[in-house]
């Protein structure tokens, strides 16, 4: 599979997608600047050594100002309930600051830019919902947040709600950066690159991604790879407690999640209703080891092939179900284009495929059972072309 590629996984190409409506709804303007009290706030921090707590009002110039002007490691307390409607970019973060929302909204209510950008600092949002950034301009990478420069971004009970970029909808974490989310939200984010993808995340080579309860649902990479997450070179780990990606959708491969020539660890996830319109309904690996372990399949569907999971490199199941997963061609549950499989204690069951391998479907490379048989139906067959190797 080649991200650059018209496929992923070099496994046949799809049908154009069908895009995701789009909200066209903006909230109205509002709001009085009171940046002067936030600069109050500010001065009487007691020292550069202590960590300065600074209450942010309702006003897009008062976030502004405590964005651009509070010292490093400050925390910026947002007043319950705002809405900060935004006509401009937030200010650059370089240095480290936590902002904790209380059911607060930030969202892009006129123009084209990436609503925050994080640059080489340590940031934390926690509490917050951020909408409606719509940011294809030439050039641009994010929709909604740009974590770069070695960035460390963690996001904590946070709501990423109908964005759109180029690559990463919401949250583009880019070369040598981490992210972090935790317990947070994604819906209705949308990637637009042929190249590249991540409709709500993208995550670049060296850059670290971990995820834990997490809800992905109805993101789209309208033209690309991985419609939840998009990965290349890069580390993705899903980790307990569970998260689940629901009906997410690729216009290439991994209608969830792609991994091209980096590292994918998932445990505790739940796949449902995830499609792709080229191979890997749900997650599609290549070129460097995955490991998906109590984990659940259902009702992913493929285009072409495997309607959970499409591999080309090498793929530890663990504990896993795959069922009621569907290819048009081969491997309704599972198709490996070369690599080596393992399956432990896996169950493959009640999976369809439109030619051959309703089960698995193997092209070249090896598929090994442990703990693990396939004794319930798949149409047409269970495994194809010398499976278990």
């Amino acid at each position: 599979m080649s991200w650059m590629g018209s496929h992923g996984v070099g496994l046949g190409a799809g049908s154009a997608p069908a895009g995701l409506r789009r909200k066209t709804a903006r909230w109205a303007a509002g709001g009085a600047a009171v940046a002067a009290t936030v600069a109050a706030g500010m001065m009487a921090a007691p020292s550069a050594l202590a960590v300065a707590t600074i209450p942010v009002p309702c006003s897009v110039a008062a976030l502004n100002g405590a964005i651009a002007l509070s010292p490093s490691n400050s925390i910026l307390v947002l007043k319950s309930g705002c809405v900060y409607r935004l006509t401009a970019a937030l200010p650059t973060i370089t240095r480290n600051l936590t902002i904790v929302g209380s059911n607060d909204t930030i969202t892009a209510f006129t123009g084209n830019y990436t609503i925050l950008e994080n640059n080489g600092a340590t940031v934390a949002l926690s509490n917050l919902r951020i909408t409606d950034a719509d940011n294809n301009l030439l050039g641009a990478l994010a929709g909604a947040i740009w974590n770069t420069g070695g960035g460390s971004l963690s996001l904590t009970s946070v709501t990423l709600a109908d964005n759109t970029g180029p690559n990463g909808g919401a949250v583009y974490n880019n070369l040598g950066s981490s992210l972090t989310v935790a317990s947070s939200t994604f819906v209705d984010n949308e990637a637009t690159s042929a190249t590249g993808g991540g409709g709500a995340i993208a995550n670049a080579a060296a850059a670290t991604t971990t995820v834990s309860g997490t809800t992905f649902l109805d993101n789209e990479a309208a033209n690309g790879f991985g419609g939840a997450i998009g990965s290349l070179g890069g580390t993705v780990t899903v980790q307990s407690p569970a998260s689940t990606f629901t009906d997410n959708f690729a216009a290439k491969d991994g209608g969830a999640i792609v991994s091209v020539l980096g590292t994918l660890n998932v445990t505790k996830a739940t796949f449902s209703e995830n499609d792709s319109d080229v191979d890997g309904g749900a997650v599609a690996n290549v070129g460097a080891a995955a490991t998906i372990a109590q984990s659940g399949f259902t009702g992913n569907r493929a285009t072409d092939r495997g309607g959970a999971v499409a591999d080309a490199s090498v793929l530890n199941l663990t504990s896993d179900t795959l069922s009621a997963n569907r290819a048009r061609t081969f491997g309704g549950g599972l198709f490996v284009l070369s690599g080596n499989v393992t399956l432990n204690t896996t169950d493959i069951f009640g999976n369809r495929a439109g030619t051959n391998g309703g089960g698995i479907f193997r092209a070249a490379g090896t598929v090994s059972f442990l703990n693990t048989s396939l004794v319930q139906l798949n149409f047409p067959n269970n495994c194809n072309f010398f499976c278990p190797a």
